[in-house]
């Protein structure tokens, strides 16, 4: 049996959160900038708004739906190496971009090449953090994923003034060497010495019916009662502390309960939390039209739609992980990524749509608060599709 690694939920974990949060950052102030910049491409390059409007929405969809390319590149060679070449894409991306004067140069470089190397970077700082964390693994996804909101916050300030002392091509050059410094915290996510063993709820309890018998023998010893208090029985990674019990007690058929009864997954459920957000998120969304006469009721939604609507993000590694384990969570994140970019991609059109066949913004909220609703729905589907233990 494999013994777990010591810098688990201590030591260099935390630098490799700190990493995590590094690269979300950096990710984050890319993802960010077309709102910003987009003004200076419509004076600078092209006056056209359509055709300017698919620069940022080519790096936002290469961003998100490029992640099962990056969770197949993440297994072939590893967190540290891709976050790397994450690094120098979006290098190569923001310089080229620097020197190009048409809308189509833009989108192929700014949007496709540095929206690919974002892509690559955020699915490392997604799994990560599931090598390095057990029981702080929730947490340190929090801390992680609130590098993106940083990054956002960062991102308004910092691009007027480039864009103010540098104009266009200056501004997307130093963006481009800001964004550069994911290869240096990439390159502290060292590879792990030992894979961290899969959390499961599921025994197999042949494989472990001498250990069970040795601990039953043991317990029916007068000489072995004292040690027979403070046994542990380790089935993967979950420590599971017997106290005196009888016979019954300590057949194998209790096993899986004893083993759920101590596991470390406890409180409120991911996906219970996950449900509770979208559901607070739908119903902050479907109060917009009383809360949108004055400024201070539209910040008020802000601050409620901002504080629910980005939970579901920090929970969806741990709730990877308890679906379909650690093993193939690069895949798996990538492809909850694919499924984000194309909700961003088919999203808006459907509004506009709205919008345009009815002249009412409210609607359109309306219909954001609907799809909330229905992926929360969906969430309680969740545990159907589980094996039972």
């Amino acid at each position: 049996m494999k013994r777990q690694r010591k810098d688990i939920d201590c030591g260099y974990a935390w630098v490799v959160c700190v990493a995590c949060f590094a690269i979300e950052l950096l990710c984050g102030t890319l993802n960010s900038s077309p709102g910003v910049i987009t003004p200076a491409i419509l004076e600078e390059v092209d006056g056209d708004l359509v055709k300017v409007s698919w620069v940022g929405s080519t790096l936002l969809g290469t961003f998100s739906m490029c992640g099962p390319l990056a969770g197949i590149i993440q297994g072939r060679i590893g967190n540290r190496w891709t976050g790397i070449l994450g690094g120098i894409l979006m290098l190569l991306g923001l310089t080229a971009a620097s020197f190009c004067r048409t809308v189509t140069g833009l989108i192929l470089t700014f949007g496709v090449i540095a929206g690919l190397g974002c892509g690559l970077a955020a699915n490392v700082s997604g799994v990560a953090p599931s090598n390095y964390f057990n029981k702080r693994l929730p947490v340190a996804y929090g801390i992680c994923m609130s590098g993106g909101a940083l990054g956002l916050l960062a991102i308004g300030p910092l691009a007027v003034q480039l864009l103010e002392m540098y104009t266009l091509s200056g501004a997307l050059l130093i963006l481009g060497g800001i964004t550069f410094n994911v290869c240096l915290v990439g390159a502290l996510i060292r590879p792990p010495s030992t894979l961290m063993q899969e959390e499961s709820m599921s025994i197999d309890l042949a494989h472990h019916q001498e250990d069970t018998d040795e601990i039953c023998d043991a317990q029916g010893d007068p000489t072995m009662t004292m040690q027979s208090q403070h046994n542990v029985l380790t089935v993967e990674t979950t420590t599971v502390k017997f106290e005196q019990r009888d016979e019954n007690q300590c057949s194998p058929a209790n096993l899986p309960r004893i083993v759920k009864e101590n596991s470390p997954w406890k409180a409120i459920g991911n996906i219970i939390l996950h449900v509770g957000l979208q559901g607070m998120t739908a119903v902050s969304l479907l109060l917009l039209p009383v809360l949108s006469h004055t400024y201070s009721l539209q910040m008020i939604f802000s601050v409620l739609y901002g504080t629910y609507s980005q939970g579901p993000y920090t929970l969806v590694s741990p709730i990877c992980i308890e679906l379909i384990g650690r093993s193939k969570l690069a895949i798996g994140y990538g492809i909850c990524s694919f499924c984000f970019g194309l909700g961003s991609m088919v999203g808006p059109p459907i509004a506009s749509l709205i919008y345009e066949s009815t002249g009412v913004y409210d609607l359109t909220f309306l219909f954001s608060g609907a799809c909330f609703i229905i992926s929360a729905f969906l969430a309680l589907c969740i545990p159907l599709t589980k094996k039972p233990t």
